[in-house]
């Protein structure tokens, strides 16, 4: 558990766009007293590192406050990784799908700001299905409202971590089941409408 409330985002650095980082920027000027933690895949490479840190400076952000985790092997480790965080954040327009998963089961949550396309409101359904839409946002000022509510409620405790988790369990989100049926469901309506053709 981190002493400072950290809000993060373990998507893959090539998500956090210009927007993205604007957004970011805003919701830790908004909490001046939060970090921000960042770990992808590429930050295996220095450069990466040092590339994604000049982005945040520019836009305002005191290098202190930001975190950027170094890749580590194994996917135990990769998932242990998320008590460094308390919110996730997610980007934009490419919002994440299974690191906003990865998040949720992990007890941390997850807000979003949904989109017109699809890529862009991949974290809403996730969310919606998980029964937690208060943390869609639609416009980026309701984005960082969300953000200062949820870091208002300080560090989050392992109780809140292991309450979400077994919420998710329970969810239709990681429901297999009413999932297969309904695949199923929709590959008989395909072969009945070729049989019917």
């Amino acid at each position: 558990k981190t002493k400072r409330f950290r809000f993060g985002s373990f998507n893959h650095s090539r998500k956090l766009s210009q927007k993205t980082i604007a957004l970011f920027c805003e919701v830790m000027a908004a909490v001046p007293s939060a970090e921000l933690v960042l770990k992808s895949v590429s930050f295996v490479e220095q450069a990466e590192q040092e590339r994604v840190k000049a982005l945040f400076i520019r836009e305002g952000l005191d290098p202190k406050r930001l975190i950027l985790l170094p890749w580590i092997e194994g996917r135990f480790n990769h998932m242990a990784s998320y008590k460094e965080m308390d919110v996730a954040l997610d980007p934009i327009p490419y919002g994440g799908a299974t690191s906003s998963c990865e998040a949720l089961i992990m007890g941390v949550p997850v807000i979003t700001l949904a989109g017109k396309g699809m890529v862009s409101r991949l974290s809403a359904s996730i969310l919606e299905s998980a029964k937690h839409s208060e943390w869609i946002a639609i416009e980026p000022k309701e984005y960082t409202q969300i953000a200062i509510k949820l870091a208002h409620s300080g560090p989050r405790s392992s109780e809140l971590r292991r309450k979400l988790r077994v919420q998710m369990q329970k969810s239709d989100l990681m429901n297999g089941k009413r999932m297969a049926k309904q695949i199923e469901q929709h590959f008989h309506t395909l072969v009945r409408e070729r049989s019917a053709a």
